[in-house]
């Protein structure tokens, strides 16, 4: 798996990344370029800006309970899994 602190796991992402392309082919999944980026882009808008409400403690506690454990994990996730609008 890819670290985003390994400088040589940066720079080749970096460099996948600048090679997208309007008319670039999905590997997997059914998002466009542009969503694709917009998608990876939420949060570092999240943790950067104040553009997102906050969560109560009754919303924190459900994300903490049944949704970090899928998010943050070793398994890969499935092709063609729903993402967040």
């Amino acid at each position: 798996m890819k670290n985003v602190f390994d400088k040589e796991d940066v720079a080749e992402i970096i460099n996948r990344i600048e090679k997208l392309n309007y008319s670039s082919k999905q590997l997997w999944g059914k998002m466009r370029v542009a969503q694709i980026l917009a998608h990876c882009n939420v949060s570092y808008e999240m943790v950067y800006t104040d553009i997102h409400l906050k969560s109560n403690m009754f919303v924190k506690f459900i994300l903490k309970s049944f949704i970090k454990n899928k998010v943050v994990n070793t398994i890969p996730y499935k092709k063609n899994g729903k993402t967040a609008p």
